[in-house]
């Protein structure tokens, strides 16, 4: 992703706690940072980044913590700057109930409805949720077309993940 966004001579920076991502990424020549999200983000002045990304992190984090990354992260967001997370669907079924838990490092699944309250109530308006990764069509139940087959494919087989885009309005 740092590879990706860095394009156009853009000044990137990725932060993880992973040594092993940290020397991948460093190795490819990308600027990462050896930290927490929460202890860099404290660290920079009000309004210093138009985008923040956090992909298949906030599952990890306590409610209480991910409360306090939302706020840092709105706080070091330009009026008209993003933020844009990742996590996995507990709508999906098999996520949430097996899937999920492969991890151990995971606190708890977060709902989409619970995320977007968090960014609205941080100051952050929600202007995309997007459905990621579904299951490859294999996978679903024959006859689909058939409202309670179709209803059983979504909640087992539907999106993997989701994802939620917000604006800081001021």
């Amino acid at each position: 992703w740092l590879k990706l966004a860095a394009h156009d001579n853009r000044r990137i920076t990725g932060i993880d706690s992973s040594p092993a991502s940290i020397e991948h990424c460093r190795a490819k020549g990308l600027l990462v940072e050896a930290t927490d999200a929460i202890g860099y983000l404290t660290s920079l002045p009000n309004a210093s980044l138009s985008v923040v990304t956090a992909f298949h992190v906030v599952e990890h984090l306590p409610m209480a913590v991910l409360l306090r990354l939302v706020t840092e992260v709105t706080r070091t967001l330009q009026p008209g700057g993003l933020f844009a997370v990742e996590t996995p669907n507990p709508g999906n079924v098999l996520m949430a109930s097996h899937h999920f838990w492969n991890d151990p490092t995971h606190q708890r699944p977060i709902p989409a409805a619970l995320l977007e309250f968090i960014f609205n109530y941080c100051g952050l308006h929600v202007v995309k949720r997007l459905e990621l990764n579904p299951a490859p069509s294999e996978e679903r139940l024959p006859y689909g077309e058939i409202e309670v087959i179709g209803r059983v494919n979504e909640y087992l087989y539907g999106p993997r993940d989701y994802g939620i885009v917000g604006r800081r309005e001021t």
